[in-house]
């Protein structure tokens, strides 16, 4: 149980903010922002997208992490 609840918050910690981070802005660059303009966007939109995530996935990573 230790070892499920560790994984679960290094991954809430760490990967979760990093990945939805480069993923908002690859999404913008692809649109044809610039790199400084889709890095201000994501890190406004960051905060409120994070609360979403942590709202959602620890249970599902919990569930994964335990019996898969």
């Amino acid at each position: 149980m230790k070892v499920v609840v560790g994984s679960v918050l290094t991954d809430q910690i760490f990967n979760s903010p990093t990945c939805n981070w480069i993923v908002m802005v690859m999404f913008d660059m692809c649109g044809g922002k610039s790199f400084s303009d889709s890095s201000s966007t994501a890190f406004t939109k960051l905060p409120h997208v994070l609360a979403v995530n942590y709202s959602i996935w620890p249970l599902a990573q919990f569930i994964n992490f335990k019996f898969v």
